[in-house]
């Protein structure tokens, strides 16, 4: 595992997520942000990861997923703030759930599907790029 590869993907998540409580990435750019980052991460993955490119896409995606809802959890009030036009989707949560116990509850199993989803395009990627060994 290359643990320093992924601990800088991580990093560039949680710079991500603090981006978009700033409002300066916005909910409708954010998904095509991931999308991109999810890709490149799965390339660096595949050419200078382990051996085990789906496991290291599977831990990059839970960090990134439980550092992202921590962040967007506790600046919560500065999130919506910066981003108004999300206040929507959190009007369906029942009144006995504060969206912040919501997002911090969704976080680690957003971040494992992202991590499979990576993991999976990796290991694919391994197969036609190699590795740097």
């Amino acid at each position: 595992m290359n643990w320093i590869l992924i601990l800088l993907l991580v990093l560039v998540g949680a710079v991500m997520a603090v981006l978009s409580v700033f409002g300066i990435i916005q909910s409708g750019f954010e998904l095509i942000l991931w999308v991109i980052f999810g890709i490149v991460s799965a390339y660096l993955i595949a050419k200078k990861g382990g051996r085990i490119p789906f496991m290291e896409g599977v831990i990059m995606g839970t960090i990134t997923g439980i550092i992202n809802s921590a962040i967007q959890s506790f600046m919560f009030s500065t999130y919506l703030l910066n981003n108004p036009n999300s206040l929507d989707g959190f009007k369906e949560i029942p009144l006995s759930m504060p969206p912040q116990y919501l997002i911090l509850f969704a976080g680690p199993f957003i971040g494992i599907i992202y991590g499979i989803m990576v993991g999976i395009v990796a290991m694919s990627l391994r197969k036609i790029v190699g590795t740097n060994d």
